[in-house]
This record gives C-alpha cells, sequence and structure tokens, in this order.
C-alpha cells in the first residue's frame, strides 16, 4: 500500500517475505524494506530517491506511472502494484 509513513509500522515492514517501498509524492523513493534491498541487489542508500517506476519492467512502467497520477494523486486512493522488476521477470511486487 502507499500511504504515508508509520514509524512503528516501517519496522514490521522489514520482517516481512514481501518487498514494500514508500514513495513521495512524484513516485521516488523514500524507503524501502529489506526484501526490496534484496531483490534489486542493493541498499536502502542507493535506492533513496530513485524514481520507483524505472525499476519495474519496461511493460509495465506506463501503466504503473497512470495508476499513479490517477487512482493515488488524483483520487486520493491506497493502491499497490504487482508488476515484474525489470532484471528480474518472476519476482512481483505487492
Amino acid at each position: 500500500m502507499v500511504r504515508r509513513m508509520d514509524s512503528n509500522w516501517t519496522i514490521d515492514a522489514d520482517m516481512l517475505p514481501d518487498g514494500i517501498v514508500w514513495l513521495n509524492s512524484s513516485g521516488k523513493i523514500l524507503r524501502a524494506n529489506k526484501t526490496f534491498c534484496r531483490w534489486n541487489h542493493t541498499t536502502m542508500r542507493e535506492l533513496e530517491g530513485v524514481e520507483f517506476f524505472e525499476l519495474l519492467h519496461l511493460l509495465e512502467r506506463q501503466q504503473a506511472r497512470w495508476r499513479w497520477r490517477h487512482e493515488f494523486l488524483e483520487q486520493d486512493r491506497d493502491i499497490s502494484f504487482q508488476a515484474p522488476l525489470d532484471d528480474a521477470t518472476n519476482t512481483t511486487l505487492y
């Protein structure tokens, strides 16, 4: 889910097997849990400020950006993405 960050939930998110990211209103990564960092073979420091959509497979980027603009920013709805990462086509984000 994409919503406001909660410090208690942030700590718990690092224990989950799912990759989770927190984004700002521009779609840039504010924080990612340990699983998401591991999926991307990177650290939180390297992911911070990266546009989330650039990590998605090329075919998924346009749809994800549209959903971000129309569902989250314009309608203030919670959203989740399920899409393959650019370098791991079998990996799913929720």
